[in-house]
C-alpha cells in the first residue's frame, strides 16, 4: 500500500542495446513481439471453431463480442509462471486445446482469432490498479497484466478475457486511468486507458414505506445498478448457485439498510443493468408524543455501500466513479404540519452530495439524496472533501427529523 499514491516507483531501469539508444519503447516492443510471434499461428481445429462461432456473421462488432464471450466463458484461468513463462504466452493452439491459460495466453489467442476474422488486434502490456506502478515505462517490471486491443473504424477496443463480466467497448475496470503499452508490428505505443464516468455507473434506490398505528414501518424497495456498479454482485453470482447467491445478497443488503429485516427478495439482470427488489421492515425508527413526531433515517443506504462509517484513508480503492440516488417516501400514521424543506449541498473536486427532506402532504414526507464520486481511489486530492461529505451525511441521518403534529 505504500506505493498507492506514487506516480512513479522508487526505481525502474531498462538497459537497451546500442541500436535502440533513446528508443526504449520500441526495444520493449520488438523484444516482446519477437517472443510472442513464435507462439502464434492457428491450426485447423482452432480455425474450424472460430468459423463455426461466426458463421453467417458479417458485422465486425458482433464478431468481436462472439469470440470475446466464447473465450471468457469457455477457457479456465490457469497461471503457471516459471522463468520466461511469467511473460511469454503459451502457443495459441495449446491454449485452445487445453481451454486454459492466464491473461497473456488468453489475450494472445483472442488476438489471433480476431486477426483471422480480419479485425486488427494487438497485445498490450498493462498494470492493474493493485500493481505498484502504472505501465508508463517500457519495462516488464512495470506490467503485471496483458490484454488484447482490437482496432475498428479508428477506435480502440480494450478486451480483457480474464474479466468475466467486462463488456466489449467499455473501459476495463482494473485498468481505468492507467497507461498500457500496445505491442505492434508498427511500433510500440503508450495508450491511456479510459475510466468510466459517473453517468455510466449509477445506483438508484426507490424506497416506499408506511407507518402503521403502532409506529412500525414497512414497505418495499427497488434497486437498479447501471453499468459496472454491480460488477461485484455479478462476479459473486458466477460462483454461487441461486440459493447461495440469494442468501449472500440478503445478508449484504440487510447490512446496507442498517441490519433491518428484509424479505421476499428477487433479482434480475441484463448485460448493463442489475436489479434487486424486496420488502423491508424498519424497527424502532419513530418516536411520538402529543405534539411531535421524531423520525430517524439512519437505515438509509450509506454513500459507499462497502465502506465503514469511519473516515476513509488515502489509498482506499473505490473501484469506479459512480452516482448514487436514493429516494424515500414515508407515509405517516399521524398527520403533520407543513415544514420548510431541509436541504444541504456540499462538495467539490468530483465529490458532491445533495440532500433534501420535504413534505409531500400532511401524511407523507420525502427524503432524497444524490451522491457523486468521480474518482477511483481516495487520494490526496479528494480525501478531505470525501470525509467532510461523509461526516455531514452521517450527522444528518443520525439526528432525528422533528415534525409538528396537527392538533386533533
Amino acid at each position: 500500500g505504500i506505493y498507492r499514491n506514487m506516480k512513479v516507483p522508487m526505481m525502474r531501469t531498462l538497459v537497451v542495446p546500442k541500436s535502440y539508444d533513446d528508443d526504449p519503447i520500441n526495444y520493449m516492443n520488438d523484444w516482446y513481439l519477437n517472443h510472442v510471434s513464435k507462439r502464434r499461428g492457428l491450426n485447423k481445429q482452432s480455425v474450424s471453431k472460430i468459423d463455426e462461432l461466426t458463421h453467417g456473421i458479417t458485422d465486425k462488432i458482433e464478431m468481436i463480442n462472439i469470440i470475446y464471450n466464447y473465450v471468457k466463458s469457455n477457457f479456465k484461468y490457469v497461471a503457471i509462471e516459471i522463468g520466461m513463462g511469467a511473460f511469454i504466452p503459451s502457443h495459441v493452439n495449446d491454449v485452445f486445446k487445453n481451454k486454459e491459460g492466464d491473461c497473456k495466453d488468453l489475450s494472445n489467442f483472442l488476438s489471433e482469432a480476431l486477426k483471422y476474422k480480419g479485425i486488427n488486434s494487438n497485445l498490450a502490456l498493462a498494470a492493474t490498479f493493485d500493481h505498484i506502478s502504472d505501465c508508463d515505462f517500457p519495462s516488464l517490471s512495470s506490467a503485471n497484466h496483458v490484454i488484447c486491443v482490437a482496432e475498428l473504424d479508428g477506435n480502440r477496443i480494450l478486451l480483457d478475457p480474464t474479466d468475466s463480466v467486462h463488456l466489449a467497448g467499455s473501459p476495463v475496470q482494473s485498468l481505468q486511468d492507467q497507461t498500457i503499452l500496445i505491442i505492434s508490428p508498427e511500433g510500440g505505443e503508450f495508450y491511456d486507458a479510459d475510466k468510466f464516468t459517473v453517468q455510466q455507473n449509477s445506483i438508484n434506490y426507490q424506497i416506499e414505506l408506511k407507518t402503521d398505528s403502532n409506529n412500525k414501518i414497512k414497505g418495499s424497495f427497488n434497486i437498479k445498478y447501471h453499468g459496472i456498479s454491480s460488477n461485484n454482485l455479478r462476479r459473486i453470482l458466477e460462483n454461487l448457485d441461486q440459493e447461495a447467491f440469494v442468501n449472500y445478497y440478503s445478508t449484504l443488503f440487510s447490512k446496507i439498510f442498517g441490519e433491518q429485516d428484509l424479505y421476499s427478495l428477487e433479482y434480475s439482470e441484463t448485460p448493463n443493468e442489475f436489479h434487486i427488489s424486496g420488502n423491508i421492515k424498519v424497527a424502532n425508527k419513530t418516536l411520538s408524543d402529543n405534539s411531535y413526531l421524531y423520525i430517524f433515517l439512519d437505515f438509509l443506504p450509506k454513500l459507499f455501500d462497502i465502506e465503514k462509517e469511519e473516515d476513509l484513508i488515502e489509498g482506499t480503492y473505490i473501484g469506479v466513479p459512480f452516482s448514487k440516488k436514493v429516494s424515500l417516501t414515508l407515509d405517516l400514521n399521524d398527520p403533520i404540519l407543513s415544514f420548510e424543506p431541509i436541504q444541504h449541498q456540499i462538495g467539490g473536486n468530483g465529490v458532491t452530495l445533495d440532500y433534501l427532506v420535504k413534505p409531500i402532504n400532511s401524511n407523507e414526507i420525502e427524503c432524497n439524496y444524490n451522491f457523486t464520486f468521480d474518482h477511483i481511489f481516495i487520494d490526496k486530492s479528494n480525501v478531505d472533501i470525501t470525509n467532510e461529505v461523509l461526516s455531514l451525511f452521517n450527522k444528518l441521518i443520525n439526528e432525528p427529523i422533528v415534525l409538528n403534529k396537527q392538533k386533533s
